[in-house]
């Protein structure tokens, strides 16, 4: 007679048959549901190849392998840097450089998927990629390895066979191939593209020694990492950190890149357009990716990153972190040999105009009357010029006895500035004592009309922003005569216009919350370079 002591093995090994048989169900059921896709792909190979003829189709149709729990959401961006890749497929792009924001598949799309997109047209082609830690240059090696070697891609692309499989260093049967390296190791191989994914880490570009010695490496070693230098890519993927990355010693040096940016929040002054593309866009603030990161998640990421990495990683501004300032001396100053200097009043221009920006009481506590006269000439490119300033406290009715001398400035800069047009105006806030100011020029016949409302309503940083790029791209230049300018205000004897434009700060103002002269420039900027921008876009 069998015991319940006795009936124990034999219920174990029962339970563990049935375990086994369950799971040789399932292994039975994943077999089938694997060879049923690949199947389905099989059957459908021709036409799964055609849509992924272009890059952007191909991040479409590879995304369930790259990234099996994330649906991919498809936008007009992504569009974009395929066309520059297909660019550089075609070897009609030889050096490119791509800013965008973090989250936006900036290494998925160019470290993971352009490399396999490219071998199924040019098998033979060899990548050589790098990033500040190694880690992160062997991940997208890695993911590029198991892309090529999915049932997905075997399946489309059954002659694409590795034939060493190391996650930083493999090749296929067609001597194409993947080595990947940390930038310190940047002389440790060369391929026909040489993919630099960020280069610096946030730490690094804090320390002038490693930002130097990072620059220095990309200066003295990046382009002969090619096999070809007239054909073959260097390509370089990364947020603006600091004013002297990458990015920054590429446009000091003036090098031909190629220049996709893409900013978080679209800024119209750094918008960059290519034979290949031009932002969407048009509206200030339009983000890049609502459906990715909408404007709550924005409003969010504004917070937490905190002032200066949203201007620089998000927005795309060159700013060292030292200074949460909108300008510094580098953007109005033109660079001689080791110095900033002003440049001279210019001898020919197209037209000079004068902005105001007006207060109507005085007291140490209330704002002046700025005023700046300024020249713009349009050729060979557009540049500004501040001509001359001033910054003083007149009661309203006083105000209006003044406008006249504004007016006799600005025909007397026009003169000397062999102004083509001559003097063009003034243009005036329309409110507080402006509104005054507009309606005695109106009686008077004097050439003052007013501000665009739409331009006043985005407020001293909506404008700050929104002249950015303009200002940063040193189009808007101090002369002489008005950067050795001093005068008494409130008290104090300095050049308050340079002072006020390199010492306003992001939700802070400037230090004695003194900006007439600031909001004037960022005027000036927005008013001669958006009216120049509009005119050339309609040629």
């Amino acid at each position: 007679m069998m015991t319940s002591q006795d009936s124990l093995p034999v219920q174990a090994k029962l339970q563990a048959l049935s375990q086994l048989r369950q799971s040789i169900e399932l292994e039975q059921a994943k077999r089938k549901e694997s060879l049923d896709r690949l199947q389905e792909i099989t059957d459908n190979a021709a036409v799964v190849r055609e849509r992924c003829y272009t890059f952007s189709g191909f991040v479409k149709e590879a995304w369930h392998v790259i990234e099996p729990g994330t649906p991919y959401l498809h936008n007009w961006h992504v569009d974009a840097i395929g066309e520059h890749l297909q660019a550089i497929h075609d070897e009609e792009i030889q050096r490119f450089l791509c800013n965008m924001p973090p989250g936006m598949m900036k290494s998925t799309t160019v470290s993971v998927m352009f490399g396999a997109w490219e071998w199924t047209k040019k098998p033979w082609l060899r990548y050589f990629t790098t990033s500040y830690e190694a880690g992160y240059a062997e991940r997208d090696s890695r993911k590029h390895r198991d892309l090529v070697l999915s049932e997905w891609y075997q399946a489309l692309w059954p002659g694409v066979k590795l034939i060493r499989h190391d996650a930083s260093d493999f090749e296929n049967t067609m001597k194409g191939g993947r080595k990947a390296v940390p930038f310190s190791r940047l002389t440790a191989g060369r391929g026909n593209r040489l993919i630099i994914d960020d280069p610096h880490s946030t730490e690094m570009v804090e320390s002038p020694a490693e930002l130097e010695k990072t620059t220095r490496m990309f200066r003295e070693s990046a382009t002969s990492r090619l096999n070809d230098q007239k054909l073959d890519a260097l390509m370089i993927m990364m947020h603006r950190l600091h004013p002297k990355d990458l990015c920054g010693v590429i446009e000091e040096l003036g090098l031909p890149y190629v220049k996709l940016i893409l900013p978080m929040e679209y800024v119209r002054s750094t918008t960059v357009s290519t034979k290949w593309f031009t932002d969407p866009r048009t509206k200030e603030g339009e983000l890049l990716h609502p459906e990715r990161i909408g404007p709550e998640e924005a409003s969010k990421l504004k917070i937490t990153s905190g002032e200066h990495a949203w201007a620089t990683q998000y927005q795309q501004m060159a700013r060292a972190r030292e200074g949460a300032f909108f300008f510094n001396r580098a953007n109005i100053l033109r660079q001689v040999g080791e110095e900033l200097q002003p440049v001279p009043m210019p001898t020919r221009c197209d037209g000079v105009l004068a902005i105001m920006d007006t207060a109507t009481k005085t007291g140490k506590k209330r704002d002046g009357t700025g005023t700046g006269w300024f020249a713009l000439s349009m050729h060979p490119k557009p540049q500004g010029f501040v001509l001359d300033w001033d910054l003083r406290q007149v009661e309203a009715d006083l105000l209006i006895g003044w406008l006249p001398s504004v007016m006799a400035r600005g025909e007397e800069l026009a003169r000397r500035c062999g102004a083509r047009n001559g003097f063009l105006g003034a243009l005036i806030e329309d409110k507080d004592s402006g509104q005054i100011l507009l309606q005695q020029a109106q009686r008077s016949k004097l050439r003052a009309t007013p501000i665009a409302g739409a331009m006043t309503a985005m407020g001293k940083e909506g404008r700050a922003v929104s002249c950015s790029g303009y200002v940063s791209n040193n189009m808007m230049l101090m002369t002489d005569e008005a950067f050795e300018k001093t005068q008494v205000y409130k008290g104090r004897s300095a050049n308050h216009f340079f002072t006020q434009v390199t010492e306003f700060r992001v939700g802070h103002g400037t230090p004695l919350d003194e900006d007439e002269l600031f909001d004037i420039f960022c005027y000036a900027n927005l008013l001669m370079f958006g009216q120049a921008k509009d005119a050339k876009g309609k040629k």
